[in-house]
């Protein structure tokens, strides 16, 4: 559709597609998953949404997860309509357990940190058939994007894409690519790695969508400033406070029992890790391989 479409024409009407400014302020909401069913809902809704567009097996798991969603770092939104979930997306912070993009673009994540930026990753992100044009992923990223620079001081958030949706997050959400396009390390999918600097994306959003929301704010205020009504998250917490969001015990342990295959598969740096954030109690009795060896 776009091939021999210019770049600033594709980007505008990708920019107009996505259309912020619509975005529905009382019909869903978005809180983190505090429950066993939330986290399971969300993970299933993932595996779903990842076999219907073909790059996991129906043979894999029914909960998708990978490592970081049993680290401390790890926040899962969630999207309702009333009581049924809609939309998930998960945001990780840097931690020395690493990010899912590091098995992609291990050496490209690494000078981020060496720069001593600090790291967030958006990833896990599904959205149900019937509402992919509703604005459920809109509100998932103003959503994401408020976590991760009001609560955890992101300086600049990693994503992993497929590289036919290259254009839409450069154009829509300010995105630069981070490497070429190669075969992902888990999914039967090619991968594309991006990254947005937060304070270029306030003024990139400032400039291109300036129309306002029903409440009357422009969308950057949503992003970064004002969280709308819907979303009701913990903002601007002191480090120490944060710890409370973590998966709680129980919900771990019933996960790690079940997905025992992701905790057993994580590297020495993330096992340290994660010895070092829970109990050597909650760790026994959600899988022993981590406390036994």
């Amino acid at each position: 559709m776009f091939k021999f479409t210019p770049r600033p024409l594709v980007d505008w009407l990708l920019r107009r597609k996505a259309a912020l400014a619509d975005t529905p302020t009382d019909r869903f909401q978005v809180r983190l998953a505090r429950t066993l069913e939330e986290y399971e809902a969300a993970f299933r809704l993932v595996h779903v949404a990842y076999v219907y567009t073909g790059i996991e097996s129906i043979r894999a798991p029914e909960l998708h997860m990978v490592s970081q969603h049993f680290l401390p770092e790890s926040y899962v939104l969630l999207v309702y309509d009333q009581e049924q979930l809609v939309g998930t997306a998960t945001v990780n912070l840097d931690s020395p357990a690493g990010l899912p993009l590091d098995a992609d673009y291990p050496a490209e994540i690494n000078d981020m940190r060496q720069q001593r930026c600090r790291l967030v990753e958006w990833g896990a992100f599904a959205v149900m058939e019937r509402y992919r044009h509703q604005g459920v992923s809109n509100l998932l990223y103003m959503a994401a994007c408020s976590v991760s620079t009001r609560m955890l001081h992101a300086s600049h958030v990693v994503i992993g894409i497929n590289p036919k949706a290259v254009p839409f997050y450069r154009a829509v959400h300010g995105f630069n690519m981070l490497g070429k396009a190669k075969p992902h390390a888990t999914l039967a999918a090619p991968v594309a790695g991006m990254v947005m600097e937060v304070t270029q994306v306030r003024a990139f959003l400032r400039r291109h969508y300036r129309r306002p929301m029903a409440d009357g704010l422009l969308p950057a205020e949503h992003f970064f400033g004002a969280p709308l009504d819907c979303i009701k998250l913990p903002y601007s917490l002191p480090e120490a406070d944060r710890a409370r969001w973590k998966m709680p015990r129980q919900v771990f342990q019933a996960l790690a029992s079940r997905r025992s295959d992701v905790v057993a598969a994580m590297n020495p740096a993330a096992v340290g890790h994660l010895l070092q954030s829970r109990s050597r109690m909650t760790l026994k009795l959600g899988v022993s391989t981590l406390t036994d060896s």
